[in-house]
């Protein structure tokens, strides 16, 4: 049985496959068979956002409210990437942003519980938060 779920939050929204799938994909190595990772990216709406969005935020707020942690990629300003914290938060998730640079906006820092710059980083954090809880 694999241990913690972690929601992979990020940017799908007008973004090719590659920025969609490529960092999930290197997350879920960097995290390990022991964590389980909840991929939105298993329902690819693309291209048919608007005949499927209550199913599209349906799906994500149940798998945000079945994760213990939230790891989200937050280079740049996502409108459903920052719905999905602010639910996880209020959920009291675990939550990590990455691909931070430079100065962080205020409510990215007061919702997450770290931000990086690396993927590597925050994974090594998610790890270390599991270990310790």
């Amino acid at each position: 049985m694999k241990g913690p779920c972690v929601y992979l939050a990020g940017p799908i929204f007008g973004k090719n496959d590659d920025e969609c799938r490529g960092w999930r994909e290197r997350a879920k190595h960097l995290l390990g068979g022991y964590f389980r990772a909840l991929d939105p990216m298993r329902r690819d709406y693309r291209g048919s956002e608007q005949l499927h969005s209550k199913d599209i935020v349906k799906q994500d707020i149940a798998d945000i409210a079945e994760s213990d942690a939230v790891l989200a990629f937050v280079a740049a300003p996502s409108w459903g990437t920052a719905m999905e914290i602010a639910r996880a938060r209020v959920l009291d998730k675990f939550i990590v942003g990455w691909g931070a640079e430079g100065n962080v906006s205020p409510w990215l820092v007061e919702h997450c519980d770290a931000v990086f710059r690396t993927l590597e980083d925050a994974c090594d954090e998610i790890v270390f938060w599991e270990r310790e809880t």
